[in-house]
């Protein structure tokens, strides 16, 4: 990141940085989704989940393809995170991969005062 970016940052904040998921960040993701479970309807579930339990759905990403997970970080805290993955039965529309990648990242960008980068 150029350096005079992140001088932009309010109060010296580290910029948001949208990556693959690695496997430490399940806690984090767990935690996201027990938060949503808990305290809203975006999801069908309605009990909290472990990270044992969500082992199994992480794992059915990977890199190149069309299941990838995305992840919202700042510094180790994991702030957001995207998922294109299959539905119940069926697959996603490998088209449609794109879109949710850049609406994470446009998502992301707002959250972090539009200073966000895509790590390679």
């Amino acid at each position: 990141m150029d350096h005079d970016a992140q001088a932009y940052l309010p109060g010296g904040l580290e910029p948001v940085m949208i990556e693959r998921g690695r496997e430490d960040d399940l806690p984090g993701i767990v935690d996201i989704l027990n938060h949503t479970i808990m305290n809203s309807n975006a999801t069908l579930a309605t009990q909290p989940v472990s990270v044992a339990e969500r082992r199994d759905w992480f794992d059915r990403f990977s890199a190149t393809g069309p299941y990838q997970l995305l992840v919202a970080r700042r510094g180790s805290q994991v702030l957001g995170y995207a998922a294109s993955q299959s539905n119940v039965g069926g697959s996603v529309w490998y088209g449609n991969i794109k879109a949710i990648q850049e609406l994470a990242k446009n998502t992301f960008d707002a959250i972090n005062n539009r200073v966000a980068w895509i790590a390679p």
